[in-house]
Parts: structure tokens; C-alpha cells; sequence
């Protein structure tokens, strides 16, 4: 369900507020960010897709200088769906609404916005509507969204809506061990419907996702709708929708809760000759656990929710069910995909096409990426040596792939933070309360 286009990086809406050069100069002070390659300026539009993917600072000096309610309450709205504030998204987009005459740009990414908060916190019905909407909006609109992830997510949000949301009947938290697997993943053991099942704990899958023969194993009940998703090869995969009338993880028990279904190979990973994957558990789940930790000793433990804030600011930023977390690469502050399902850290075109500097003198080659639907071959540079830095430790890698810039890329998110990395950290617990992760020190 992610959406992958090529926006404008320019717009003629007169309306739209740009982050002037000063404002972009104290930004990247604030961050110490290395010049970008565009001009001079950010417009709003560009500042709302950004925040999306995590990078909010922009956004955040837009709503500083906007004068106009209308972009000041969708700004509010993008900002409060990255701490996962589903009211207060809602309340800002009611005075976003009460403008009479916001032109479609920016109705359509209000209901960009509704729809990824919606999803996010399981309401399908809205999300539906929302992605309804705007599918529904005159064709000439200026998107920045590609018709086609917003169709697959209205699919999936159509077939769920019918069924009773996703929910904890108990909570009687305990650690259990997790194992990696070949590419080095760490799966947990799960129960559904009363059946073991070793399940990879993905907090980069939107969905849970389960093979056919486990989902025939187990007996998932299965819906009468289909769809399509995203994959790692960029092409959408057709799945099936099922639900699991019990899920029990750590201690918690679930019900009713959704799974995409694909094909056996689909799930099948191509290393050591191949290796099937049964499971995966997503967002929605890790949504509702709120707290949990993956420790340094392979265990993962559901935690009871924080009285008080963690120490330290904010560090995590959702973009629907997306999750987003501070990093920096060679002194380049990036808000980058967390992904556990990943094995390895990696950055996209887009971090390519914003800080050239970085990567022009790069050697290239061709890689081979896998995952969860598919494979693909894709152009890379190499990255020799990457110093990441996550909760103020740094973790030195080499080589990382940065995808090369070939068209546009300002729908992808700058990379991804991946078992390379969060495995060298000593642990952590991610608190989507606080929308804060915390490294409890190297390993």
C-alpha cells in the first residue's frame, strides 16, 4: 500500500506557502544537513509529502510562516498523524474543511492525511471513505499520490470494514525468544487459532501477511475480497484477506485480526537457496501493543505502558502505518523507515537525488533486492563505509546500496534502518505512546 510516484516540485497554486530561504537556512542548521539540491525553497506541498515520510522540520517551519488557517490546520493535521493523534487529526481537519475555496491540491492531500490516520488506527470505513474521495476527485488534480496505491489501500479498507476491528481480549505480558532466521530476522513463536506458527516481527510490513498453506493450516477465515499490494520488486502482488479469530504474542491475546494471504512464493526468500518465511506480524499488531522491547538477548517482550515520557525528545514519526525514525548517515541527519523485517540499512534514489554531494562519487553495480512478493534487479551505489548513528550511537557499516537516481523519487522515503544496525544497539523499546524508540546500549 505505498504509494509510488513522481510528484511536481514545483505547483502554480498561488495559495501554497513556501519555507523561504531563511526558513530552510535554520532548518539546516538546526540539523546540520548537508545543501540540498533544490532551490531556494520548499513549497507546502513539498514540506506535507516530506512530513509524510518523516521529515517534519520542513513542515514545521511552513506552519511558522503560513497566515492562512486553511494550510496551517492541514499542516497541524500531517504532523498530528505522525505522532499517531487520530483526534486530533480529525479536529484539524475539520477547520481545514470550513475553508470554502482550498483548490484540489490540497484537498487531496487532506484526504491523503484522513486516510493514512484512519488506517492507521484500524477505523477501514473511514479510510475508505477518504481513499473513495479522493479517487473520486477531477483528473486533472495535481497528486501527489499515484492513483493506484491509493486504490490498493481503498481495497483493502473496503474488504475490512466489514469486520470487527482488531482487538486485545488479554494482557498478561511475558518474554518470550526469538530466533533468526537465514537472512538473519528475528521470528517469535505466535499462536492463532490454538496452532503454533513462527511469525517474523516486521514493524516495516503495513499488514501481518501469511502464507496459503498456513493460512490453510491454521484456518483463517478467509474473506470473499481480494486486492493488491506493493512488494519488494515494486510490482503489485495479488493477496487474499483473512482473519484470525485468535492471535496470542507475548502474553497479549488478540482477536479478529487481519492478515494478507499470498502465495507460498511469495514468501519465500532467495537465499541459501531458498527459504520460506510462514508469517509475519505488522503494524496494526505493534499499534496495539503500544510498548515492546527487542532485546539484546534475543528475547522480545511486551511492556506496560510509561506513566511518565521517556527521557528525550520524540524520535519516532508514523506516515500511516509507516514508522520513521531519527537517524543520521555520515553527519546526514534522515528520518528512515524502521524496519525489523529488514536485514539490511539501506537509502533510495531519494536520498541520492537530494544530496548528490554524498553520492557522486560513488562506484555503481547492479544488486539484487528480495523481500516479502518479489525480487527485482536494481542499479545501486555503493556506499563503502556508512557511520549510522541511532540514540546517539553510531554503528559503522560497510558497504550500504543507495538506489541510483533514474526518475523521480519524491514518493519514496529516504532508506530504510535494518537489522545491521538495530541489532548493534544492545537492544530497545519502541513506545508509540511517547512515539519515542530507546537504545539501551551497545552490544
Amino acid at each position: 500500500m505505498h504509494t509510488e510516484t513522481s510528484a511536481k516540485y514545483m505547483t502554480t497554486w498561488s495559495r501554497l506557502a513556501r519555507c523561504t530561504a531563511s526558513a530552510l537556512l535554520a532548518w539546516a542548521a538546526s540539523v546540520q544537513a548537508a545543501p540540498l539540491r533544490e532551490a531556494e525553497f520548499w513549497t507546502f506541498e513539498q514540506a506535507l509529502a516530506l512530513a509524510e515520510k518523516g521529515q517534519t522540520a520542513p513542515l514545521q517551519a511552513a506552519l511558522k510562516e503560513s497566515s492562512d488557517p486553511a494550510m496551517a490546520a492541514l499542516a497541524k493535521a500531517r504532523l498530528a498523524a505522525g505522532r499517531l493523534d487520530h483526534a486530533a487529526v480529525l479536529q484539524e481537519l475539520s477547520t481545514f474543511q470550513q475553508s470554502q475555496d482550498n483548490p484540489p491540491t490540497l484537498r487531496a492531500q487532506a484526504l491523503v492525511v484522513e486516510m493514512d490516520s484512519a488506517f492507521a488506527h484500524a477505523d477501514y470505513a473511514q479510510a475508505a471513505q477518504a481513499a473513495g474521495e479522493w479517487l473520486a476527485l477531477p483528473t486533472g488534480t495535481d497528486r501527489i499520490h499515484a492513483a493506484a496505491g491509493v486504490a490498493q489501500t481503498a481495497s483493502i479498507a473496503n474488504a475490512l470494514k466489514m469486520v470487527p476491528r482488531q482487538s486485545i481480549i488479554t494482557r498478561n505480558p511475558k518474554k518470550v525468544w526469538t530466533s533468526r532466521e537465514v537472512a538473519g530476522l528475528p521470528q517469535a513463536p505466535i499462536v492463532i487459532n490454538s496452532i503454533p506458527v513462527k511469525a517474523v516481527l516486521d514493524t516495516g510490513a503495513n499488514l501481518s501477511v501469511i502464507t496459503q498453506l498456513q493460512a490453510t493450516r491454521i484456518g483463517l477465515r478467509m474473506l470473499d475480497a481480494s486486492g493488491s499490494v506493493g512488494s519488494a520488486s515494486q510490482q503489485a502482488v495479488q493477496v487474499r484477506l483473512g482473519i484470525a479469530d485468535r492471535l496470542e504474542i507475548g502474553g497479549v491475546v488478540f482477536q479478529n485480526v487481519a492478515f494478507l494471504v499470498m502465495d507460498d512464493d511469495q514468501l519465500k526468500l532467495p537465499v541459501n537457496g531458498g527459504y520460506q518465511l510462514a508469517a509475519i506480524i505488522g503494524f496494526p499488531v505493534f499499534m496495539e501493543l503500544k510498548r515492546f522491547t527487542f532485546g539484546a538477548d534475543d528475547s522480545f517482550t511486551v511492556e506496560a505502558p510509561m506513566r511518565a515520557s521517556p527521557p528525550g525528545p520524540s524520535n519516532l514519526v508514523a506516515g500511516g502505518n509507516d514508522l520513521f525514525v531519527s537517524t543520521s548517515i555520515n553527519g546526514i541527519p534522515l528520518a528512515l523507515h524502521l524496519d525489523t523485517g529488514a536485514a539490511q540499512t539501506s537509502l533510495t534514489a531519494r536520498f541520492a537525488q537530494l544530496y548528490p554531494e554524498a553520492v557522486k562519487s560513488l562506484k555503481s553495480q547492479t544488486v539484487h533486492v528480495a523481500g516479502a512478493g518479489g525480487a527485482k534487479e536494481q542499479k545501486s551505489l555503493i556506499l563503502e563505509r556508512a557511520n549510522v548513528t541511532l540514540e546517539g550511537k553510531t554503528i559503522r557499516l560497510k558497504p550500504i546500496d543507495v538506489e541510483a537516481p533514474s526518475e523521480p523519487a519524491d514518493e519514496k522515503p529516504f532508506g530504510a534502518i535494518g537489522q545491521d544496525v538495530l541489532a548493534k544497539v544492545g537492544g530497545y523499546t519502541i513506545d508509540l505512546n511517547a512515539m519515542k524508540l530507546t537504545a539501551h546500549g551497545r552490544r
